[in-house]
């Protein structure tokens, strides 16, 4: 369904994950007031996602360089050039570890802790209901 709008009932899910969404909503501020709504009292959720690293570090170089030496040319061996070639133009758009954080708790979140992994290509935000 729709994660912006799941039509889901409150309060039902004892934990959430999301892997590689949050960057695709049309809103993730919706996307991850949505998310809080569906979790009970005291429960978790984590969102794993692309990290966007600041221009100019050592992971920014390597993240350009990785996605347009490997992972759109790989995708282009398979015919998915087009649904993997967006991915660097969505990053210079995504939020920040710190702006996600904010966000969270901005809609309702008790916690939220971002981690970047896997050498900063990666973050991992982790919420508490």
């Amino acid at each position: 369904c729709d994660a912006l709008k799941t039509e889901l009932p409150t309060s039902s899910f004892d934990g959430g994950v999301m892997a590689y969404g949050l960057r695709n909503l049309s809103d993730p501020k919706k996307g991850l007031s949505e998310l809080r709504r569906l979790l009970k009292p005291g429960s978790m959720a984590g969102i794993l996602d692309f990290n966007k690293t600041p221009l100019g570090t050592p992971e920014s170089i390597f993240q350009k360089l990785y996605l347009r030496g490997v992972v759109v040319p790989i995708a282009a061996l398979f015919g998915l050039r087009e649904q993997y070639a967006y991915l660097e133009s969505s990053l210079e758009r995504f939020l920040t570890g710190l702006e996600l954080e904010h966000l969270a708790l901005e809609v309702g979140f008790r916690t939220a802790s971002h981690r970047s992994i896997a050498f900063g290509q990666m973050g991992l935000l982790i919420l508490s209901n």
